[in-house]
């Protein structure tokens, strides 16, 4: 699955996950710039599913079935546990903690590291915590999405077939 950020201004208006080389049919994620998915359209910009999330990751309001893909953050939903995938860690948004102790040793400079349950360092509007170890602030996430839309979306413009205008389109009018 490719990534690719869409950053206008200097915020992240839109992530688009594509797997146009395999894919027999193509889906566009909407995101924040938390990387949470906000609504997935398919090739012709239908839209397919829109979701909304509390601060801690849980379901506030959906169009359409959640995906058991990228979902809160841009992490994986297991709609069967209810739980969110995070790569080093199990997170349940409906008590905003982990499952299991992080796997990061504490350190002095940031008090939150000894609670080795907490999301976020207790702020999930504010942070994000892309690997389940360590929390992401404001200027991390714009650096990620800085980056991958230098990596990314130049090498998407082809394989999206001239559809980047489209995805312009769409995340302007997903956000009025």
């Amino acid at each position: 699955m490719k990534r690719a950020s869409l950053f206008i201004l200097q915020a992240a208006l839109a992530v688009l996950w594509s797997t146009v080389a395999l894919a027999k049919t193509v889906h566009y994620y909407y995101t924040d710039p938390q990387g949470t998915v906000l609504a997935k359209t398919d090739a012709s910009g239908h839209v397919l599913v829109r979701s909304d999330y509390r601060p801690y990751g849980s379901p506030a309001q959906a169009q359409g079935t959640l995906p058991a893909g990228p979902g809160y953050t841009g992490h994986v939903n297991d709609p069967d546990t209810g739980l969110v995938y995070m790569q080093a860690r199990y997170y349940d948004p409906g008590v905003g903690r982990f499952l299991t102790v992080d796997p990061v040793d504490p350190t002095a400079a940031n008090e939150f590291n000894f609670n080795r349950f907490v999301y976020a360092n207790g702020n999930p509007i504010i942070n994000t915590d892309p690997s389940g170890m360590d929390d992401c602030g404001p200027r991390c996430m714009e650096h990620r999405a800085q980056s991958d839309a230098m990596n990314s979306f130049s090498g998407l413009g082809s394989g999206l077939g001239g559809g980047a205008p489209k995805v312009i389109k769409m995340a302007l009018l997903l956000i009025k």
